[in-house]
């Protein structure tokens, strides 16, 4: 019994720095939500889009109002024109990690889409950190916030990710040690 407490032990750490290790390596792709940024775009050209009942334009600065839309639940999203591409919308969230559960970001992306939609955008997800742009769908928002999770849940919850895997290695480890020993005094 002591056997298997200190291999569950060994192993413990061993998954555990594996998870660490793969979490570090994944964090810019999946587990940081400030990576990330969710825009629209425009397929018109960029004249056009000052025709749309969304932006708006400040008459003393000449400057594109950004859109703020609060939400009961105290969340907030600040829909600003991107200086750089004229036919992006940018969704900035008062959450800039994108912390929220998957409902509540739901809940704020049919919003937006209602708003942005029906004007001619079309929604994008891309990351900051190597430029990898692609079209948003719920499904893709669904395995990124999975991802997100699961590796919080890894490396912040290792009592429920690694010590039960660490306990089955350890028993089927005592278990063969014990099979094989059997098997060879017969």
């Amino acid at each position: 019994m002591m056997h298997i407490f200190k291999l569950t032990i060994k192993l413990f750490f061993a998954i555990y720095a594996m998870f660490l290790i793969y979490y570090f390596i994944s964090y810019d792709y999946v587990g940081s939500g400030h990576n990330w940024s969710i825009y629209f775009e425009s397929a018109v050209s960029s004249d056009s889009i000052y025709d749309t009942p969304i932006i708006k334009i400040d008459k003393f600065t000449n400057e594109l109002k950004p859109l703020n839309l609060n939400f009961s639940n105290g969340n907030s999203v600040e829909l600003r024109r991107s200086d750089k591409f004229p036919s992006r919308i940018y969704c900035e969230f008062n959450n800039y990690k994108i912390d929220y559960p998957y409902s509540e970001f739901k809940t704020m992306n049919d919003s937006i889409k209602s708003i942005l939609i029906p004007c001619g955008y079309t929604e994008f997800f891309s990351t900051q950190y190597n430029g990898l742009t692609f079209s948003a769908t719920d499904a893709k928002f669904k395995i990124w916030f999975f991802m997100r999770d699961f590796n919080d849940a890894l490396v912040k919850k290792p009592y429920i990710s690694v010590l039960p895997l660490a306990i089955l290695l350890a028993v089927l480890s005592w278990y063969r040690k014990n099979r094989t020993q059997k098997e060879s005094d017969e």
